[in-house]
């Protein structure tokens, strides 16, 4: 792994000529990662050792290029991104508008790529200069660095930060870092087994139930998480652990039209007419006929109740109602 001497802070005088800014210009150094093709958030795609330009007016959060100062804070900014992450070192060329631990400029420098190690040593640096393991730990849990993850775990001196890793790590389903965070003394089992439901990460949700000696009771709340996404697998390992109350979670998934999760809660046996039947208005103000079919078909009684009220209120046909009129018994 590279050493931080070896990684030295860029300097102004040093900086390629390319670089350099006019007396009245503003210069910033810092950090930025983008996906694997050197696109940003924007899909605005970045070249080593190149400047990139944006047309004004400069806006932070709306028109610009966007950097952190501090490389532990660009882990905020890396959801959607295609993976393998890749590192650069930047530098703003002319004004410069910042807020929090984000900035912004019309035209900015990427000095050089770094590698993940590169990467590493100067997150750890930061950790050591600030005392706070946090963006060592956040950073460490996104890029699977399991050694890093441990050591963040071993220097931290608020407690919070195991349970901060915990749920985390069961966002990513990354079970080493879970087990490390629990050995660390992570107790937060309920918050992190809904995440973990959330993000449809069945395998980490069995891990919270085992480790936690069966002291996570939030079953119905990750079921209703899961029905919402329409995660299918997350939703029936809720149900085997100990979710017992579907209707809320039917009423979720009308919502967001997700008919195989339905599917699997009606299956179960236990909801009852007046379940079918607020799903159904749930799912005819969303404006989805296959949920509403499907709810028809498995017991709800105000099918032509509401089918008007979307035909009258949305500017549907009688046509529309007729396509979607009850079909036959699903098949669950």
């Amino acid at each position: 792994m590279a050493s931080v001497n070896s990684l030295p802070p860029m300097d102004p005088d040093t900086a390629p000529i390319e670089n350099k800014n006019d007396a009245a210009g503003v210069k910033k150094y810092g950090y930025k990662i983008v996906d694997r093709d050197l696109c940003g958030l924007n899909k605005f795609k970045y070249a080593i050792g190149k400047s990139s330009h944006e047309n004004g007016p400069l806006s932070l959060c709306r028109n610009g290029l966007h950097f952190c100062v501090r490389a532990s804070d660009c882990y905020q900014y890396v959801s959607g991104y295609s993976r393998p992450l890749r590192f650069l070192r930047v530098c703003s060329i002319g004004d410069c508008e910042s807020d929090g631990d984000k900035s912004a400029t019309l035209a900015l420098y990427v000095e050089a790529e770094l590698t993940q190690d590169e990467w590493m040593v100067i997150i750890h640096a930061e950790a050591t200069k600030s005392g706070d393991p946090h963006g060592l730990l956040r950073m460490a849990i996104e890029l699977t660095d399991i050694k890093n993850v441990h050591h963040a775990l071993a220097t931290a001196r608020d407690p919070s930060h195991a349970d901060d890793a915990l749920i985390l790590a069961a966002e990513k389903g990354y079970i080493d870092a879970m087990e490390a965070a629990i050995k660390h003394g992570a107790k937060s089992f309920d918050p992190a087994y809904i995440v973990a439901a959330r993000h449809d990460q069945s395998t980490a949700m069995e891990l919270l139930l085992k480790r936690s000696e069966k002291r996570v009771t939030a079953f119905e709340d990750a079921l209703n998480v899961a029905a919402q996404m329409g995660h299918v697998a997350s939703v029936g390992l809720a149900i085997r652990h100990g979710a017992k109350s579907l209707d809320a979670a039917l009423s979720l998934a009308a919502d967001g039209n997700h008919i195989e999760t339905m599917k699997l809660l009606i299956g179960r046996g236990s909801l009852r007419v007046g379940d079918f039947n607020w799903a159904l208005i749930v799912a005819a103000d969303s404006g989805n006929f296959d949920a509403m079919k499907l709810l028809a078909a498995s017991g709800a009684t105000n099918f032509e109740k509401e089918a008007t009220r979307v035909a009258d209120g949305g500017g549907y046909s009688f046509e529309d109602l007729e396509e979607i009129s009850p079909a036959p018994g699903p098949d669950i």
